[in-house]
């Protein structure tokens, strides 16, 4: 039903935003690091046909290719090897 309506296949990330996230003072953008990274547009005040939801590019899948090339598991365990974490 989302891509009938113009959409690309991903409105849960976009509609869980608004209903937590939605401001009637404030206009917000919310990047969702995924294995591909995402905005959602809130307009303040906005209604759900308001939304705005788009890619950005690689997130997470980037970090994860190489770990599991490297170091042969799935994912950087608490942002580990990314020296990002806790050692």
């Amino acid at each position: 039903m989302d891509m009938a309506a113009g959409g690309q296949r991903a409105p849960l990330v976009p509609y869980v935003d608004y209903l937590l996230f939605n401001n009637p003072e404030k206009n917000l953008a919310l990047l969702n690091i995924g294995g591909i990274a995402n905005i959602t547009i809130l307009l303040s005040n906005g209604k759900l046909d308001d939304v705005y939801a788009f890619d950005t590019g690689p997130g997470n899948m980037v970090i994860d290719r190489f770990v599991n090339h490297y170091y042969h598991i799935p994912f950087d365990p608490n942002s580990y090897y990314s020296g990002l974490g806790k050692k």
